[in-house]
């Protein structure tokens, strides 16, 4: 069976459709891409984070999404680590790209 290509716009940090480098340049590729924002529970388990934090980027993601609409499009939220989501990802898709900002979190996200 062939895969369908993919191309995937991981958010982290950077929750802007404007003056964001991983979506400009996944628009550039003619690949389909998916924007996707992974609730990582080793980050929602860390101290250094609280509720309100939490509040704040899924109110930025409705935001988002509410911005999207006009495109027929939303970004696809999971909970979940990076790695299983990823694995699980190819088993139904031949991912070709994956575009990020570069890594400006804490330790731990420069670890995973």
């Amino acid at each position: 069976m062939v895969k369908p290509e993919l191309n995937v716009v991981w958010l982290k940090r950077n929750l802007r459709l404007h003056d964001n480098e991983a979506l400009y340049m996944a628009t550039r590729s003619d690949t389909p891409f998916v924007l996707l924002y992974l609730f990582e529970p080793f980050l929602m388990e860390d101290p250094h984070y609280n509720q309100r934090h939490w509040d704040f980027i899924r109110e930025s993601l409705l935001d988002l999404n509410e911005a999207l609409t006009p495109f027929s499009t939303k970004v696809l939220c999971v909970t979940s680590e990076v790695i299983p989501f990823f694995n699980e990802l190819q088993t139904h898709y031949k991912l070709k790209q994956v575009f990020s900002h570069q890594e400006t979190g804490i330790k731990n996200t420069y670890e995973r």
